[in-house]
């Protein structure tokens, strides 16, 4: 299949569709065309952009349907890229030691994200990976160290094997609500991660698999794996973590400001389960605030009665949760 030149780039034509088969431009920004002789560009193919230590940004059309093994590997001065929704795949190692890369946006058509598609990428700081994308490759995001929140979308069912290990910054993930089954080792060495909030029912962690982290790099009460209410298969422990229900933090409100039982009081309402302290004050120019009392919401309600409230010639309240 012959090679041709356009511009920046060498492509192939194959189906009356263009192939970009090598970057050939200089360095700083690239834009992809959309069409090439009036032929649509829809693949970045294996290793088209490798090793282009001097691309800086790359624009990537809506015609663009996949992006390739290796395609921007090791690109290092790479900084941003936002794939278009018109991409359903990227491949293998596709960002993979693209260290300078601090933002990616995934659009809402991928479905897949390869084994160590952004293996690497040290300068990440944030990751949403939308609905559309159904599996999570192994080592997809591994060692990248600077990551420090992840949102992982309702249409993932599989995130693999070490799949975010080493990424020792990362301190939140939350999963969506389809995801069955977790690989080896994928959230090993994440050492400063805080919790990992379900939004489903628990899933199988893969046989033989290390657990959710290596315990050798945790405190062994630092991760707590939050569940949703209503959600299935949750026990005291997964994958040698401490579980606990996830409460909403609907602030305390206060209604029905009235006496009752020949006491001043008043009705609290907040989140189901969610303790909250009732403290009192004589004056607010220098307020010493006093815990009345300890009460739970249960059913999203709460009521209050201060029984001292005759031994004060003013007082006043506040709410405050633990």
């Amino acid at each position: 299949m012959p090679v041709v030149v356009q511009a920046q780039f060498l492509y192939t034509t194959a189906g009356g569709q263009i192939t970009i088969t090598e970057y050939i431009g200089a360095g700083g920004a690239a834009s992809i065309p959309a069409t090439i002789n009036g032929l649509p560009v829809t693949r970045i193919g294996v290793n088209a952009f490798d090793y282009s230590s001097g691309l800086t940004s790359v624009t990537i059309p809506n015609s663009v349907t996949s992006i390739g093994d290796h395609a921007f590997y090791y690109c290092y001065r790479l900084t941003n890229v936002t794939i278009p929704n018109s991409v359903t795949s990227i491949g293998v190692w596709a960002f993979s030691g693209c260290t300078g890369l601090t933002s990616v946006t995934i659009g809402n058509s991928v479905n897949s994200i390869g084994y160590g598609a952004f293996d690497g990428c040290s300068g990440l700081t944030s990751v949403t990976i939308p609905n559309s994308v159904t599996r999570i490759g192994d080592h997809a995001f591994a060692s990248c160290t600077r990551l420090t929140s992840v949102t992982i979308g309702n249409g993932v069912t599989s995130i693999g094997d070490s799949a975010f290990s080493r990424c020792s910054g990362l301190t939140s993930v939350t999963i969506g609500n389809s995801v069955t089954s977790i690989g080896r080792h994928a959230f090993d060495g994440c050492k400063s991660l805080d919790y990992i909030h379900f939004l489903g029912n628990a899933p199988a962690i893969e046989e033989n698999a290390h657990q959710i982290g290596d315990n050798s790099l945790f405190n062994p009460h630092q991760t707590i794996i939050y569940f949703e209410p209503g959600t299935t298969g949750w026990t005291l422990m997964f994958g040698g973590r401490p579980t606990k229900m996830w409460i909403p933090l609907t602030p305390p409100s206060v209604a029905n400001l009235d006496f009752k039982s020949g006491q001043f009081g008043f009705n609290v309402t907040g989140s189901s389960g969610l303790s909250f302290v009732v403290e009192a004050a004589t004056n607010l120019v220098q307020p010493v605030w006093v815990p009345v009392i300890t009460n739970t919401f249960v059913n999203g309600a709460a009521s209050f009665s201060d029984p001292q409230w005759q031994n004060h010639r003013t007082r006043f309240y506040r709410i405050t949760t633990p």
